[in-house]
């Protein structure tokens, strides 16, 4: 029996990283090997439902009965596979190892999924669907490597895609002051307010560490200080009808109509009260913000693509009498993906470990320095 398996050098990469990896082959039927496809595969997708019959929150448009928001499937990377070897080169029989590299496009999304499921018509339900009963919206960004050998013949393996590598930052710092006046026209001194995380980026789970320094020069107390994580979530495509979503792709979404839906507009994840700041004192507080949800699962990762956006921000809220609060909004631009856990659980089939090297079609081939370097030495 024919077998095929693919991997890579790491499961997770930055947008622009280069992939490098191997494809195993066993051939037993060489009659039934007519081609050796790669696909490096990332695919964007997204929809809302609308609650017509209950809540209108959340995006709800009683406009769109019997429709819901979607976006067109296309792959962000590859629209086509790319050939592993000639039409003209056959294979005998025997096990082989074909080493491949691929580098990854600039600015390409990072992997998220995030969904919120209420009652999607089953028509239109996700494999990852679940019940509930109110307005339903998900989205994911999925990134995959997909060789093929023939109809019957196929394997995959998901990596992760971080997004773009985040920049170099020395501190996210941030400083916002006011004075205070009594009868708009005697200063009773400044207040204020700088915050602090430890650096720029994150993995979703992962703890921040939030410094917050009030410092009240006035003779006024600061009633509260709190700070709140949030997030917006915001998901692009047209709307169209429930009865249409089997019909061809290019004329479902010509007939609607596109329109980009706020999903969350600052939801609050974590809120929490420091209490007050005396007169005439300095006040600091250092914070552990954790990046999980409610059920301490871990956040969706941030998303910049075409038609799905996940941002998180941290507002921080210093309230005092006879002044406006005192706002500082401290953008969380980076909460990376987890680990690829699938890639690190994989193990190699015995078969796999006795292959004959063979060499790739030269636009995806490796060079022998390459081969001999450390990227290849933990790939069997």
């Amino acid at each position: 029996m024919n077998q095929l398996a693919v991997r890579t050098h790491q499961g997770e990469y930055y947008a622009g990283d280069m992939i490098y990896g191997i494809i195993y082959l066993k051939v037993e039927d060489p009659d039934k090997i007519k081609k050796l496809n790669l696909k490096i595969s990332g695919t964007e997708m997204c929809q809302f439902v609308p609650d017509h019959e209950g809540n209108q929150e959340e995006g709800g448009d009683g406009d769109h009965a019997n429709e819901f928001l979607a976006n067109p499937s296309s792959d962000k990377i590859m629209e086509h596979p790319m050939q592993v070897m000639t039409q003209d080169e056959t294979l005998q029989a025997g096990i082989y190892r074909i080493p491949f590299q691929y580098q990854l496009r600039p600015k390409l999304p990072g992997s998220t999924k995030i969904q919120c499921p209420g009652n999607i018509p089953a028509s239109i339900q996700s494999p990852d669907y679940v019940a509930s009963a109110h307005n339903s919206w998900e989205g994911a960004i999925r990134y995959s490597i997909i060789v093929s050998a023939s109809e019957d013949l196929q394997a995959s393996q998901p990596f992760v895609c971080l997004g773009s590598r985040p920049k170099e930052v020395l501190n996210m710092a941030y400083r916002e002051e006011t004075t205070i006046r009594s009868c708009f026209c005697y200063d009773r001194g400044i207040l204020a307010l700088t915050t602090e995380l430890d650096k720029i980026s994150y993995m979703t789970g992962d703890t921040a560490r939030l410094k917050i320094v009030v410092e009240n020069s006035t003779s006024e107390e600061v009633k509260a200080v709190k700070y709140s994580l949030k997030r917006t979530t915001e998901i692009q495509g047209w709307w169209v009808s429930q009865a249409d979503h089997t019909t061809d792709g290019s004329l479902l979404y010509a007939r609607g109509k596109q329109e980009r839906v706020t999903i969350e507009a600052g939801v609050d994840i974590h809120t929490r009260n420091l209490g007050n700041a005396k007169p005439k004192e300095t006040s600091r507080w250092e914070c552990d913000l954790h990046l999980v949800d409610q059920d301490n699962q871990p956040l969706p990762p941030t998303a910049r693509g075409k038609y799905l956006k996940i941002q998180y921000a941290i507002l921080v809220e210093v309230s005092v009498s006879r002044a406006n609060d005192l706002t500082t909004v401290i953008p969380l631009p980076y909460v990376l993906p987890q680990a690829n856990r699938e890639w690190e659980e994989w193990e190699p089939a015995e078969w796999m470990k006795k292959c004959t090297l063979h060499r790739a079609h030269e636009k995806i081939a490796v060079r022998n320095s390459t081969l001999e370097s450390p990227v290849y030495e933990e790939l069997p």
